[in-house]
């Protein structure tokens, strides 16, 4: 479905004369990416607003969608399978969250949290995927994208959190990170077989 429709709306924007006809297949793709992300997005805010938790799923988008642009990390090899773990992920996320801020060490945690989300993505980041190679010349300035990225996200909730509940961005950065590890154990495993 999600096939049929991509090519029809490539197919329409090229009788509207946007591209050339060789253009095609690219536009195809292109369209085909947007929908499944925008998928997932509307996804994760109906789950969000399913579980009354709908700031903690903006944040969460927000903050997953920008860190991972630069660091990388697991990629499904589906469209639906990519949905579906997102969605998975935003949920673990939240009760993640929710179990850490009822814990008398929360503080405690969440700082191992950043300092073990800042670790891996300083020695780790940016993790390629066929789909989406990272060219040499980028891997640093990816990497200090991503380390500035973090560092922002660490002044807005010490900034913030007083007047928001903003533990989720920590959260999410730290399940970012596990991604990271994660893509890079399938990249080792694909480069195996």
């Amino acid at each position: 479905m999600l096939n049929s429709l991509s090519e029809r709306i490539a197919d329409f924007l090229l009788r509207q004369k946007c591209f050339e006809d060789e253009m095609l297949p690219v536009y195809v793709y292109g369209v085909k990416v947007f929908l499944s992300s925008l998928i997932g997005v509307v996804l994760v805010l109906v789950t969000s607003c399913i579980l009354g938790v709908f700031e903690s799923g903006v944040l969460f988008l927000l903050t997953f969608i920008i860190l991972r642009q630069f660091t990388g990390g697991l990629h499904c090899d589906s469209y639906v399978a990519c949905n579906v773990t997102t969605v998975i992920t935003f949920i673990v996320t939240v009760l993640f969250k929710d179990i850490i801020i009822h814990t008398t060490s929360c503080n405690v945690i969440l700082g191992m949290m950043i300092i073990i989300s800042f670790i891996i993505t300083a020695i780790f980041s940016p993790v390629s995927h066929p789909n989406k190679e990272i060219e040499q010349k980028d891997r640093l300035k990816f990497r200090y994208v991503s380390l500035g990225i973090l560092i922002l996200h660490i002044a807005i909730v010490l900034l913030c959190n007083r007047w928001f509940s903003l533990e989720i961005i920590i959260v999410t950065d730290f399940i970012s990170s596990i991604y990271i590890v994660f893509g890079l154990i399938k990249n080792k495993t694909r480069k195996e077989k």
